[in-house]
């Protein structure tokens, strides 16, 4: 995603990034070890993006969050997605 809207969003030097990663990117991972490593190499790539980004006005922010619960129902549920095509996502865009 991040290389799909960059290019533009350094063409009119502004724009908003966010990363979601966890408080798992500042620790190791015993038995998650692959979980724990793609959440800190989403921490890295921001910081660098970060730095790379600067001088194009282009925020870029990564959200971490701790543990979460998550409940769920034990029966089966529809999910209905709509689809956008990329020309009509760029227009929302900014």
């Amino acid at each position: 995603m991040t290389h799909l809207f960059l290019q533009r969003m350094k063409k009119e030097k502004r724009g908003r990034i966010m990363n979601i990663a966890s408080t798992a990117a500042f620790q190791p991972g015993p038995l998650m070890a692959v979980y724990f490593a793609t959440k800190s190499y989403v921490l890295n790539f921001s910081e660098a993006l970060h730095e790379e980004l600067k001088e194009y006005n282009i925020s870029v922010t990564t959200y971490c969050p701790g543990e979460l619960l998550l409940i769920f129902r034990m029966r089966p549920i529809q999910i209905t997605v709509n689809y956008l095509k990329i020309e009509s996502c760029l227009q929302l865009q900014m």
